[in-house]
């Protein structure tokens, strides 16, 4: 099935790119790796009217640690961030999500910034940079703004993005020292299937006794959007990291879902899949956290 007709537009710089979503309003898509968008046009899910092709804009990609941060371009695909060391060793959590996405030839193409932006209550890249405490740069012609992933997703399919913005920067926090980062996801396979349930967790311990410092817990699939599970956090953060607290923490988490039913799985399922991943990426932080630590954040 071929696409229907609409005005393609090739920008050579992302200030030519925000031009053009400025001057063509709502009408306008944008197009990055188009795994999400080319199959929405010819479903008929998505009618466009000018799609602007970000897709070789130089700008917005590159990854580099400035200060205590990694700075990751939005153009990033998926394969390229599986395979970096740099994000295996300072966002492990997030390195491991992608790696899981599709098939190599749909993570050669799909990017970051495009994942995020499609929203999805599926979206794998979603948890991990939650739980890595992500902050996005937002652009159009006349300004920038920053803000935490965390008030980034309104609803399944919406953001906070506006008419003519485009997520310019993914800032990632480095980790602590003594800590780790784990991604979970359960599917009917480990790629090539939407995730009936994800999960990743960030912890950091003290060095000397070992007690959790800091967590952080999201999920993703068990609700309209990918969230944090705040009160899950508050208990791990109050306790020292005993079994009894990660099976209370793994409950607060199930209890924040607000899971669907649909061909996948009911949504008791899915509740009790987010108890378990939960519970077992909590575990799988703490002990890394414990073992070895982050060998390249700050001490």
């Amino acid at each position: 099935m071929g696409l229907p007709p609409f005005r393609y537009h090739r920008p050579a710089t992302l200030e030519e790119a925000l031009h053009l979503l400025e001057r063509l309003g709502d009408g306008a898509v944008v197009l990055a790796g188009g795994t999400d968008l080319i199959p929405q046009i010819r479903s008929g899910a998505a009618h466009p009217e000018d799609t602007v092709d970000i897709s070789r804009l130089d700008e917005l990609r590159g990854l580099s640690v400035k200060g205590a941060q990694l700075h990751i371009g939005p153009l990033a695909t998926h394969a390229e961030l599986a395979a970096s060391a740099l994000v295996r060793e300072a966002a492990p959590a997030l390195a491991a999500a992608c790696a899981t996405i599709a098939a190599p030839p749909i993570r050669n193409s799909a990017t970051l910034g495009g994942n995020l932006a499609n929203a999805s209550p599926a979206a794998d890249t979603a948890p991990p940079l939650l739980a890595l405490n992500a902050t996005l740069q937002l652009s159009d012609r006349r300004r920038s703004r920053s803000l935490p992933i965390y008030d980034f997703f309104v609803g399944p399919g919406s953001t906070i993005l506006e008419d003519g913005e485009l997520i310019t920067a993914v800032s990632v926090e480095l980790p602590a020292y003594r800590s780790a980062s784990v991604f979970a996801k359960f599917g009917k396979r480990n790629a090539m299937a939407i995730a009936v349930a994800s999960v990743a967790v960030y912890v950091a311990v003290d060095p000397g006794s070992g007690a959790i410092t800091e967590a952080r817990v999201a999920l993703g699939s068990v609700g309209p959007t990918p969230f944090r599970a705040l009160e899950a956090e508050r208990v791990l953060r109050a306790g020292t990291g005993g079994a009894a607290e990660i099976q209370a923490a793994a409950t607060c988490a199930a209890n924040a879902t607000q899971p669907i039913a649909d061909l996948r799985a009911s949504a008791d399922y899915r509740r009790l899949l987010a108890s378990i991943l939960v519970q077992r990426a909590i575990t799988d932080a703490l002990d890394r956290a414990r073992a070895e630590g982050c060998q390249s954040c700050t001490k």
